[in-house]
C-alpha cells in the first residue's frame, strides 16, 4: 500500500515561509509605527487648534484678557477647580487648562489625552519623554511685555497681570499653548536631538516646525523671585519670548 503523503510541508519549505513571513513584518512594522506616528501628530495639531479657539472664546467672555486666575499681589493663590491652595503665579501656566474645563471642555471632571502630546508615547524606541507631556500656557500672557525685556524688567508684582489680544503684535506667531517633542535625551532645558515644537497660535492655527526654528526665549524665564518665579519650565520653549507678546516665537510662518 502507499502510505506517501502528498501535498506535504517539508521542514524546509517551513522555514522558508517562517523567514519570508519574519523578513515581511519587520519591513512592515517601521512603515506601520510612522503611520501611527502621523496620526497621533495631526491629532495633536487638532487639539492645539481647539484650544487655540477654547482660548479666544475666552478672551470675548473676559473683555478681552487671557487666562490668569492668580493675584499677582500676593505671588501665590488657588487654581480654580482644583484642590491646588498655594501655587506659584507663573506655575499656573502648566495648569492653565483646570479652570477652563467646566465652561469650555465637553468633560469638565478630568484632563482627558487631548491636553497631552500623544506622540510621544508612541516614540519611546527612539529615547523620547517617558511619559506624554502636557501643554503649557505660555508666560508671556501672565505678564505685560515689559517684565520680558532685560532693559526694562523690574521685581514683581508691578509688570504682572492678565494680558489683553490687543496687545497681541503677531498672533500667527504668538504661541499659546506649546510643547516640546524630542527624539533623544532632554538636557534641563528640555531640548534635545531632533526636537520639534508643536504650538497653538493666537490666530487659530497649529503647527509643528523644528526647535532651530524658534526664537530664543528670556535666558532665565521667570526669574527667581519668591514666590512668583519658577525659572525655566523644562519641555516648553515659547512661553518666555523676549518682549512677551509684542514680540514673536517662532522665525517665519
Amino acid at each position: 500500500m502507499n502510505t506517501e503523503i502528498r501535498g506535504a510541508w517539508t521542514l524546509v519549505e517551513s522555514l522558508v515561509v517562517t523567514a519570508t513571513v519574519a523578513l515581511l513584518i519587520a519591513i512592515a512594522i517601521p512603515s506601520l509605527r510612522q503611520a501611527r506616528l502621523y496620526a497621533d501628530s495631526a491629532s495633536d495639531l487638532a487639539d492645539l487648534r481647539t484650544h487655540a479657539e477654547v482660548l479666544t472664546m475666552y478672551t470675548s467672555d473676559s473683555g478681552g484678557a487671557f487666562p490668569n486666575f492668580i493675584d499677582p499681589k500676593f505671588g501665590i493663590g488657588p487654581i480654580p477647580g482644583s484642590s491646588m491652595t498655594s501655587v506659584p503665579y507663573f506655575a499656573q501656566s502648566q495648569f492653565w487648562a483646570i479652570p477652563l474645563l467646566a465652561g469650555y471642555y465637553e468633560r469638565a471632571d478630568v484632563l482627558g489625552e487631548v491636553f497631552y502630546l500623544r506622540s510621544a508615547e508612541r516614540d519611546l524606541e527612539g529615547g523620547t519623554l517617558g511619559h506624554n507631556p502636557s501643554y503649557v500656557y505660555g508666560a508671556t500672557f501672565l505678564a505685560f511685555p515689559a517684565f520680558w525685556n532685560p532693559e526694562t524688567r523690574t521685581a514683581p508684582p508691578a509688570q504682572l497681570g492678565a494680558v489683553r489680544i490687543d496687545q497681541v503684535r503677531y498672533s500667527s506667531r504668538k504661541a499659546l499653548v506649546d510643547v516640546i517633542a524630542s527624539n533623544g535625551r532632554m538636557n534641563e532645558s528640555g531640548e534635545g536631538r531632533g526636537s520639534r515644537v508643536l504650538a497653538a497660535f493666537v490666530d487659530g492655527s497649529a503647527a509643528s516646525f523644528p526647535l532651530g526654528e524658534t526664537e530664543p526665549g528670556y535666558f532665565d524665564g521667570t526669574g527667581s523671585w519668591e514666590p512668583w518665579g519658577t525659572g525655566r519650565y523644562p519641555g516648553t520653549r515659547l512661553a518666555y519670548t523676549i518682549d512677551g507678546v509684542h514680540g514673536f516665537d517662532v522665525k517665519a510662518r
